[in-house]
C-alpha cells in the first residue's frame, strides 16, 4: 500500500507528488527501530529498549508488527537475553523510505523558494536574541 502526498503551490496550482512507501514504517518509532538495525549485525534488545525509551511491552509490540511483514528476525538466547537484526525486504523498505522523506524534504523547500519569490510577505525570517 502507498501513501501518496500532494503538496499544491497555492500561486500556482502545480501538483507535486511525493510516494511514501511503507506504512509500517510512518510510524516514528519503527523506523527510528530499524534505523538501529542491519542485515549483518545482531542488536540486543536492552539496548533497542534504552536508546528508543521503551518498555518491553511496546518493544515487543513493534517487533510483532515488523516481524509479521518480515522487516526484522529475531531470536531469543538464555535469560531472557534478545537479539535483533534487519531482514534484506527490512533494509529495502527502510532505505525507500528515507529516500521518499528526503524527496518530500526536497520538494517542500523547492516550493517554499518558489512561493517565496511569488508571496514575499508569507515569509518573515527568526531572529533569535
Amino acid at each position: 500500500m502507498n501513501k501518496t502526498t500532494d503538496h499544491r503551490s497555492s500561486p500556482s496550482k502545480a501538483a507535486v507528488t511525493v510516494t511514501l512507501h511503507h506504512p509500517v514504517l510512518a510510524d516514528a518509532t519503527r523506523l527510528h527501530l530499524v534505523s538501529l538495525l542491519d542485515i549483518d549485525q545482531w542488536c540486543r534488545f536492552a539496548y533497542l529498549r534504552e536508546t528508543l525509551g521503551l518498555t518491553d511491552e511496546r518493544l515487543n509490540r513493534h517487533f510483532r508488527l515488523l516481524r509479521s511483514r518480515d522487516y526484522i528476525d529475531t531470536i531469543r538466547g538464555v535469560g531472557g537475553t534478545g537479539w535483533a537484526r534487519l531482514t534484506t525486504l527490512g533494509a529495502e523498505h527502510r532505505d525507500h523510505q528515507f529516500a521518499a522523506l528526503q524527496e518530500l524534504r526536497s520538494v517542500a523547500r523547492a516550493h517554499a523558494a518558489a512561493t517565496q519569490t511569488i508571496q514575499p510577505d508569507w515569509f518573515v525570517p527568526v531572529i533569535t536574541p
